[in-house]
């Protein structure tokens, strides 16, 4: 029975690193073989999972990528798959379900940083503002200071310092320049290692750049420093 069990999962795993080289090229191809992994690994939720996320990012099949997620999540309730499930269900519309597989999600890695985002984004003003600052709090942890990859910058926390900055400054321009500064700094950061064409951002991005992503952290930068310039003493707005 074990050999029986090892062997079909080899012949899964052969089929699903065919559908990882199929990805960018053929994915109608990638598809079917996640598929064929499937059917020879059941219980693998990282077939399911993969599957999903090609049918939702590569092939615009919602109903499909739904039935995956949901599969994966069953087989492994992590932060990736409940994360890709929720993704799938703004798609549809579906923003009360959304929140709460985001939700699900951190409870399995309450340090996502992809998950505090979502939610923040999701949620209305005073969860929003919660999720926004356990965001920024983790910036000054090993979260934000120790890096794995050591030129990939973790934009999010961009967003969650402008948000309450910008809470900050109708009462305490001290603290609202802080994160300002820190803001300013992570998108600084980010354009000098090269935005969403940096190697190791790309390769966390299907190896593509993201033009969308470098306009939208473009906009928050020209947000952030006027916002700074207008509580800084006269002395530094120079």
């Amino acid at each position: 029975a074990l050999a029986a069990l090892t062997t079909t999962q080899g012949v899964g795993g052969v089929y699903a690193a065919q559908a990882q080289e199929q990805a960018n090229s053929d994915p109608q191809g990638a598809a079917r073989a996640y598929a064929a992994a499937r059917a020879w690994d059941p219980l693998n939720a990282r077939y399911a999972s993969k599957q999903g996320q090609l049918f939702f990012s590569r092939l615009g099949q919602l109903t499909e990528a739904e039935a995956a997620a949901h599969t994966a999540v069953a087989l492994g309730p992590n932060s990736v798959n409940f994360r890709r499930l929720g993704d799938v269900l703004q798609q549809f519309g579906r923003q009360p379900e959304a929140i709460t597989a985001y939700e699900d999600g951190l409870h399995a890695e309450p340090h996502s940083l992809d998950l505090l985002l979502r939610l923040a984004r999701l949620s209305t003003p005073p969860h929003a503002l919660d999720y926004y600052r356990r965001l920024s709090d983790l910036e000054l942890t090993p979260v934000g200071t120790v890096r794995a990859l050591g030129e990939y910058t973790e934009t999010g926390f961009a967003f969650g310092d402008t948000v309450l900055g910008d809470e900050a400054a109708k009462t305490d321009p001290a603290s609202a320049a802080a994160y300002y500064a820190r803001a300013a700094h992570v998108l600084e950061q980010y354009a000098d290692n090269g935005g969403s064409q940096n190697g190791q951002q790309a390769a966390l991005h299907n190896n593509k750049a993201d033009p969308q992503e470098e306009t939208s952290l473009r906009g928050l930068y020209q947000h952030v420093l006027p916002a700074w310039i207008a509580i800084a003493p006269p002395d530094q707005r120079a």
